[in-house]
């Protein structure tokens, strides 16, 4: 017989699964990573509406706690089913960095620029394909030329350096880095879909298009073809 958990290990449970999925979001600007995050708020406002009945297993609660329960249970498996149908689709596109002038002449002041780093960072919003970059130089003087250090962290570096020379031609260097850059991006299937989802008690209870009424807790509306639930925080209940 499977043991009956207690509200407050209930709730932790539906906590977790909500982390679990943000966590699985958090490459990429998803829709679903932000009603994620609003439906882990609202299990916090549970804990904290329901902190006096957290050591009570589910079936000692009464029947309005029950259901507000069932309810946050099924915005939570809602978003956890919307995440697993999005897919995701990775644009790539090339990226050059604007130049980095490095000199070593009497006009930079006469210095030695030994093992500079040059760095090169993608667009806002991308990120590196890494062991795709490359440099672009020209030079004249005492120069050595720029050798690749990392991408790690969204961020190319290249060292390279410029020699001042009292006589003859010091060095003078520009350079770009090139690479790939990607950005992963939702694909989302906008087929209106009925919300289902297991209750406390292993039963089925159903969403089906827009509901505005039949629960104080949640609100499902349709908007521009796919489902958007809303969540609010649950009465104040006596008598737990």
């Amino acid at each position: 017989m499977t043991a009956i958990p207690s509200v407050g290990v209930f709730l932790n449970q539906l906590h977790d699964r909500m982390d679990q999925t943000i966590e699985a979001a958090k490459n990429a600007d998803l829709q679903w990573k932000m009603k994620a995050e609003q439906v882990k708020l609202t299990v916090e406002n549970a804990r904290i509406e329901y902190e006096n009945s957290l050591n009570l297993t589910m079936d000692r609660i009464d029947q309005v706690a029950r259901n507000a329960l069932d309810q946050i249970s099924i915005l939570v498996s809602q978003v956890e089913s919307s995440s697993h149908a999005q897919g995701i689709e990775r644009k790539t596109r090339n990226y050059t960095s604007s130049t980095m002038h490095l000199a070593s002449t009497r006009a930079c002041g006469n210095v030695d620029f030994v093992d500079y780093f040059f760095k090169a960072y993608p667009t806002p919003g991308w990120h590196v394909v890494r062991g795709s970059s490359s440099p672009s130089v020209t030079h004249r003087g005492e120069c050595k030329l720029p050798t690749f250090v990392s991408d790690d962290d969204d961020v190319v570096v290249y060292k390279g350096s410029t020699l001042h020379k009292a006589f003859g031609c010091s060095g003078i260097m520009d350079v770009t880095i090139s690479f790939i850059e990607y950005q992963d991006v939702p694909v989302t299937d906008h087929q209106s879909q009925d919300i289902i989802s297991n209750a406390i008690d292993g039963s089925a209870p159903q969403f089906v298009g827009n509901d505005l009424n039949s629960s104080d807790n949640i609100k499902v509306e349709n908007q521009e073809g796919g489902f958007v639930i809303k969540a609010t925080k649950p009465k104040d209940l006596e008598d737990i």
